[in-house]
């Protein structure tokens, strides 16, 4: 199987990736909006090259506390940007794609020096934000 590029950042004590094909840029997210009724999964709307992106909350998704760095990581799926504060971004890497199961955020796998990786899902990142917002619809 052939490896794949991903971008690999540190939140909390543990190392994640996410697919370089969908890092956009590391940036300092200055002031916030804050949105009512967000649940604690948003943290807010921060400006980005003048358009408005909303900040997660992942440190509380999956159980890290929040980066005391004031740096965010900007991604975008399915042309939806989004950025979530980390402590470090840590550079490319090329990596055995994995897919995590269903309903999961994360996949893992051995990093070396760096122990475990977490290879974060984007789309299910989405997917689980409009669930705790009450953003889906059932069929």
């Amino acid at each position: 199987m052939q490896g794949r590029r991903v971008l690999l950042f540190r939140l909390g004590e543990r190392v994640f990736a996410v697919p370089a094909d969908h890092s956009r840029e590391a940036f300092e997210p200055g002031r916030l909006a804050a949105l009512p009724l967000s649940r604690r999964v948003l943290l807010g709307v921060c400006a980005v090259q003048g358009r408005p992106v909303p900040l997660v909350n992942l440190a509380g998704l999956v159980g890290e506390p929040e980066p005391s760095a004031g740096l965010a990581l900007l991604v975008e799926t399915g042309g939806q940007p989004l950025a979530f504060p980390v402590e470090a971004v840590l550079g490319f890497e090329t990596r055995t794609p994995l897919t995590p199961a269903p309903q999961e955020l994360l996949a893992e796998d051995t990093a070396g020096d760096l122990g475990t990786l977490h290879h974060l899902d984007l789309p299910a990142l989405v997917q689980t934000l409009q669930a705790q917002l009450g953003l889906l619809t059932s069929a």
